[in-house]
């Protein structure tokens, strides 16, 4: 049964911007703050003629302990979205992911953070009093 009316290229493209309003933890939790799209961490989203969406997550390693909270979350938004039958979220074996997935400006602002923070290893190394100020890891 198909979907009367059902723009499915806009629904992609919908389901692409709600995904990405997802953050993703590991991010988060080095003060980056980005989303599973700019993370690139999409591997593939597919929408039936009938209004079911299939997901793919695409995982940063093998071992990440967010997998729950990422499909979670992919399916209370996803479920809202008009047209949408169904979602069901899958996820690949985390052997694929490297930093060249991440959106260009995503990767500046991670490569500015890798950046800052080994600045302040050195600083530490060095002796430096100024490794107490933590505003002083925020990129940018």
């Amino acid at each position: 049964m198909n979907a009367p009316g059902l723009d499915r290229a806009a629904l992609v493209h919908e389901i692409h911007r709600v995904l990405d309003e997802i953050q993703d933890p590991c991010s988060v939790s080095m003060s980056l703050s980005m989303g599973l799209g700019e993370m690139g961490l999409i591997e593939d989203v597919n929408v039936t003629s009938t209004g079911r969406v299939e997901i793919i997550l695409r995982l940063t390693s093998p071992f990440c302990e967010f997998v729950p909270f990422m499909q979670g979350e992919a399916l209370r938004k996803v479920r809202e979205l008009e047209g949408v039958s169904e979602v069901v979220v899958t996820h690949d074996d985390g052997l694929n992911w490297d930093d060249d997935l991440m959106a260009p400006e995503a990767q500046k602002r991670r490569q500015r953070r890798l950046e800052a923070m080994h600045r302040l290893t050195e600083e530490h190394k060095a002796g430096s009093p100024s490794v107490s100020d933590p505003s002083r890891v925020r990129a940018t």
